[in-house]
Parts: structure tokens; C-alpha cells; sequence
């Protein structure tokens, strides 16, 4: 973390909304299961 080059910042973006979303998805299916 903390690589905030404009070349690589876009994949690293989406890299981390993907995990971010897949963990909140975890969670949300955790807490309603």
C-alpha cells in the first residue's frame, strides 16, 4: 500500500474496492445468515 503512482493507481483502485466490497459482502452474508 501507499503506491500512489497515476500509472499504477487505477488497478490498485480497483484491486481494493474488489476486496473492500468482497469483504463487506462477507460480512452482510455472515450477520444475516
Amino acid at each position: 500500500m501507499g503506491n500512489m503512482n497515476p500509472l499504477h493507481y487505477g488497478g490498485d483502485f480497483l484491486f481494493y474496492i474488489v476486496s473492500d466490497l468482497k469483504i463487506l459482502l462477507w460480512k452482510v452474508l455472515g450477520y444475516a445468515s
